[in-house]
């Protein structure tokens, strides 16, 4: 499913807690951690991690927190992550850098 940056992103409640910044995902294992959130502009970026994504349309992207909650959200490391792709469809997803997978 195709998400764009800037999506709506809601409390539980419904209270709108910020705004889609970028999707922390390995696209070629096709594994979700999360995303980022803006609050304000002047703000770092939160993350959410992938089990507090309850649902996800073009239109909104509702999580199972408080609107509360967001202030304890840790804030978004971009020396964590790394863009996998620079191209213009993907430019919005991060990939954990030290991340691997683990071995069977």
């Amino acid at each position: 499913m195709a998400i764009l940056a800037k999506t709506p992103v809601a409390a539980a409640d419904g209270t709108h807690i910020g705004t889609l910044d970028f999707v922390l995902a390995d696209e070629q294992d096709d594994i979700f951690h999360g995303i980022t959130i803006q609050t304000h502009l002047w703000d770092k970026p939160k993350v959410i991690d992938q089990q507090h994504i309850v649902h996800i349309t073009e239109r909104v992207i509702t999580t199972d927190l408080a609107a509360s909650d967001v202030t304890s959200l840790a804030d978004y490391h971009e020396e964590a992550w790394y863009e996998p792709r620079m191209g213009k469809l993907h430019s919005h997803f991060r990939t954990r850098s030290a991340w691997e997978k683990e071995k069977s």
